[in-house]
């Protein structure tokens, strides 16, 4: 029941108001004495504070003003019998939620509960967002802390192991919290009618798919997802394309200085190799663009590739090389850990760390050498066998097409509340039948008296894994549709879903539309 402090100097009209907002069932605190309502007001919050304009000596906007210091999230509404516009102006500047006239008939009064409404509900809402932008920022806040005290507490090979540990089981946690926010907002914009309201849902969306984007490049540091498609690449080629893609700022913004940055290129007859293009044009434009930072007097980098024997194993090789100032001996340790710069607030410290995730994932080697006052050479090897292989992985879905409303049984497996129940609601959107459960024999349990067309399960659960849960599921339903959400989702293996049953593997967070796709795809038209 929601808490209103009501203030007016006029009895008669103190006690219109009041039985007016009891009959809504809103606990009601009414006070015709101007001082007497200050001290009740300095005593405690109220879920909204509607006060007269005129009374003397305090008026309604000298109690505007004192609210939003003591409460600056309390919504307060200004009411008056003969405003003006200059008053309403003054008030809804200082910080009123809004700005209404008194109650003289049926219509007003329905208006007038109206906008009481309206100015409560914005304010819940604002104190969720608040929440939960509190939540997340002190999560932030204390996963960074423990990664920064890791990161001072072990040697380099070892930390960047341990990192990577700890990186993965921040960014699983993340992703449960994101998809709980940007789930629970997607929901709510499709429910809420105000475009004021959902201006400020579309900001937390917004800022929760962008917090999603980070965790993604967090998880590229340490694992790097195994969605991305590996096929035959040529290096020689992808690097000529770098340098074309990066000409803009070793070319064109370099002579705007006044300065001259040339790169030369000596290609070797090399193999084609079994790799994802955008991973490693990505890593090659990050040494790059460290290289134009590190000469801005001009200079020189030079790519060379080649292939050579290390210990009888062939190997093919890229030197970067660049004729800039060089990295200090004393923070040459750090050149791949997370969230180093050098740049201050221009950069995030994530590329080179990223970089060395990637070359892992092509199990290879990223090493350098350097010289201060003279420059840098980065040396990037791949084994030659590697290229010789083949890797197997899910391709991306095809585009969305027409489809065939059809209500089908569903099953949600999942140890968080939050995310069982967003998903049962997003689901109940197409009114599919839905049922949950928090763990995997209690899903097996209701196999035994139900059937389910699909279901949506987690990796990591008590006393029985998402893949074991699976299995079991064919073997009682072979036709079920197994769905994996998980925040491990973009580094598990894409063949072992295959043999335990797992049609999909999804990674959390995951929006409204791609939950209801997923259960339509056997429906197209």
């Amino acid at each position: 029941m929601e808490k209103i402090l009501v203030i007016d100097d006029s009895k008669t009209q103190l006690f219109t108001i009041s039985l007016l907002l009891k009959k809504e069932s809103y606990d009601v605190t009414a006070i015709d004495r101007p001082l007497l309502a200050r001290t009740t007001l300095e005593e405690k919050e109220f879920d909204l504070l509607l006060c007269d304009l005129q009374m003397p000596e305090i008026n309604g906007i000298d109690f505007l003003r004192l609210a939003k210091t003591l409460y600056p999230r309390m919504p307060v509404v200004i009411m008056t019998a003969f405003g003006d516009r200059e008053s309403a102006i003054e008030a809804l500047s200082i910080g009123a939620d809004d700005y209404i006239f008194k109650a003289t008939g049926k219509r007003e009064e329905e208006e007038f509960l109206i906008r009481i409404r309206r100015a409560i509900e914005k304010a819940r809402l604002q104190r969720r967002i608040y929440d939960y932008q509190t939540e997340l920022e002190t999560m932030v806040d204390q996963r960074t802390r423990a990664l920064t005290e890791a990161q001072e507490q072990l040697i380099q090979s070892e930390k960047l192991r341990s990192l990577g540990v700890m990186t993965n089981g921040i960014a699983h946690d993340f992703n449960n919290i994101l998809g709980v926010i940007i789930g629970r907002t997607q929901l709510l914009m499709r429910k809420i009618q105000n475009n004021d309201i959902v201006s400020e849902l579309k900001i937390i969306e917004k800022s929760a798919l962008k917090g999603s984007s980070t965790i993604r490049r967090m998880q590229d540091y340490t694992r790097i997802r195994k969605d991305e498609l590996f096929e035959p690449v040529q290096i020689n080629e992808i690097i000529d394309e770098v340098i074309d893609i990066t000409k803009t700022r070793w070319k064109d913004e370099s002579h705007g200085k006044g300065i001259t940055i040339k790169v030369t290129t000596d290609f070797g007859d090399i193999p084609l190799i079994n790799g994802n293009a955008s991973e490693l044009k990505d890593v090659l434009i990050n040494i790059i663009f460290n290289a134009i930072d590190s000469m801005p007097q001009g200079g020189t980098i030079s790519i060379r590739t080649y292939h050579e024997n290390i210990q009888k194993d062939p190997w093919i090789t890229i030197d970067i090389a660049d004729t800039g100032h060089g990295i200090a001996p004393e923070i040459q340790d750090k050149v791949f850990e997370p969230f180093f710069t050098t740049k201050n607030d221009q950069g995030s410290g994530l590329g080179m760390s990223v970089a060395y995730g990637i070359i892992q994932r092509h199990k290879g080697h990223i090493s350098f050498t350097s010289t201060v006052s003279k420059g840098t050479v980065f040396t990037i090897r791949f084994p030659m066998a590697l290229f010789l292989q083949s890797t197997n992985h899910f391709r991306p879905p095809e585009p969305d097409a027409q489809f065939e409303k059809k209500k089908c049984r569903v099953l949600i497996i999942d140890d968080d509340d939050g995310i069982r129940a967003m998903l049962q609601e997003i689901l109940e959107i197409d009114d599919h039948e839905v049922m949950s459960a928090a763990s995997g024999h209690e899903a097996l349990k209701l196999f035994e008296t139900h059937s389910y067309e699909v279901v949506f399960t987690d990796l990591g659960m008590p006393e029985m894994s998402g893949w074991e849960l699976s299995q079991e599921i064919k073997k009682r339903s072979p036709d079920t549709r197994v769905i994996m959400i998980t925040g491990w989702g973009t580094q598990l293996d894409q063949q072992r879903a295959i043999e335990s049953g797992i049609e999909k593997i999804i990674p959390k967070p995951v929006s409204c539309d791609e939950i209801l796709r997923i259960v339509r795809e056997p429906y197209r038209v």
